[in-house]
Formats: C-alpha cells, sequence, structure tokens
C-alpha cells in the first residue's frame, strides 16, 4: 500500500507543468474604438514660435482593429486597422499699451491613420479578462487642413477706442506661393512613426492607452528653423467581438 501511494505521487509530480499560455484564446478579434489625442508638434527650434503658427495640441478619433493570430501555440497576434483623426488647437496672444493687438490662430486637420503593431493577448478568467501589450508602426496620411488666423486691433483715443480687425485662412500643406498657402512653413502629408502601448479587456468592452510617435517630420524647412515631429497618446475606448 505505502509503496503503491509512493509510484502514484512520483506519477504525479513526473507529469509536465501546464503552459502558462495554454488556456488562452487563439481565436482572432475585431474592434471598434474612439479616442481622445493630447498632441504636440515636438519643434527642433523657436518651439513657442512655431505653436503660435501651427497650434494643433487636441484631436479625437475613430478606428477599426483586426487581431490575427499568427503563432498557434502563443496568444501573439498582428493588429492591423485604420483611424480617422481629426486634429485641432488654438493659440491665443495679445500685446500693446494705448493701442492693443489681438490675434488667434486656429488649426485644424484631417488624417487617416494606419496602425500595424504586434501584439500579446493574456487571458485570465477564462479570458474574461485580457492584458495586451503591443508595439508597431504608424502609416498616417494627412487629408486636408486649414489654419484660421484673426488679427484685431484696438486703439485707445482717451474714453473712446476705434479699431478693426482681419481674418485669413491658409492651406496647411500647401507650399506654392500662393496668398492662401503656407508655403515654406506648409506641413507635409505622409509620416510614419512607431506605436506602443498597454490595453485591457472586460469581456467585450476594451481600453487602452498608447503613444505615437513620428519618425519622418511632419515639418522640415532647416532654412526656416521650422523642423517638428508629430506625437501622441492615444486614450480609446471600444468593443471587441
Amino acid at each position: 500500500m505505502l509503496l503503491a501511494s509512493v509510484v502514484g505521487v512520483a506519477a504525479q509530480e513526473s507529469k509536465p507543468a501546464s503552459s502558462f499560455f495554454e488556456n488562452m484564446s487563439r481565436s482572432d478579434y475585431n474592434r471598434v474604438y474612439v479616442g481622445y489625442n493630447p498632441m504636440k508638434i515636438n519643434w527642433q527650434d523657436n518651439d513657442t514660435e512655431n505653436f503660435k503658427h501651427c497650434p494643433l495640441s487636441n484631436s479625437i478619433n475613430i478606428g477599426y482593429l483586426h487581431g490575427s493570430n499568427i503563432l498557434k501555440s502563443l496568444p501573439l497576434y498582428i493588429e492591423y486597422g485604420a483611424m480617422f483623426q481629426c486634429s485641432f488647437g488654438k493659440y491665443n496672444s495679445k500685446t500693446g499699451g494705448s493701442t492693443k493687438i489681438y490675434s488667434t490662430n486656429t488649426a485644424n486637420m484631417y488624417s487617416v491613420n494606419v496602425p500595424v503593431n504586434l501584439s500579446l493577448r493574456l487571458g485570465f478568467k477564462s479570458n474574461k479578462i485580457g492584458i495586451l501589450p503591443y508595439a508597431g508602426l504608424n502609416l498616417r496620411y494627412n487629408i486636408t487642413g486649414k489654419i484660421k488666423k484673426f488679427t484685431g486691433a484696438v486703439v485707445s483715443h482717451g474714453p473712446s477706442a476705434v479699431g478693426g480687425s482681419r481674418t485669413r485662412t491658409y492651406r496647411l500643406f500647401d507650399s506654392s506661393d500662393n496668398e492662401s498657402a503656407m508655403g515654406d512653413k506648409a506641413l507635409n502629408r505622409f509620416q510614419v512613426g512607431i506605436n506602443a502601448g498597454l490595453g485591457f479587456t472586460f469581456s467585450e468592452f476594451y481600453v487602452g492607452v498608447g503613444y505615437t510617435g513620428d519618425i519622418m517630420k511632419i515639418a522640415n524647412n532647416a532654412d526656416s528653423d521650422y523642423v517638428g515631429s508629430l506625437g501622441f497618446v492615444n486614450i480609446s475606448l471600444g468593443l471587441s467581438f
């Protein structure tokens, strides 16, 4: 009896330990999401002055992503999809004494992003809870954009004041000599960037935070000290299915 018990325990201990990934899902998934993106063009020089010319500081987005398992022994996925992004920002300034100059620059930009990421889909509690770290590339094409520049002046004459204003709109990606073009301060339409972040799933609900930083410059006019790369944080909420 004792010998049988020892043999039984030894047999149990000789069985290989279960893999950490054994019960994690390998099925493909889809995700739709919306997001908010604090953003900044990291200027090489003249940060304040260049931000005044192009005050992009926030964006919102809506996107779709598909995850495809690429290694059946691991919950390793390649993620790819498309995201439409609307970026905007404003810069206000006031100068002068008896003559006050008010200016407001308002920027808007519309872009399509194509993320291609490698993701590890870690599942817990029978895959009802998921942790998804990811890293990869982002391809962005800027479709269109404008900057509206308002300038107003108020001249004080004792108890009274007179003034005037002017508003002009410039095409953000037009480098021509046209009076409505940005000229040498035009931005580039296409950028390649890198993605990294972490997502969480709770049943079908998704929440994630990540960062996208451009490798290619969005502004690259060294002669005018107008060189910068765009980066943004992506805070997203979505549904997985």
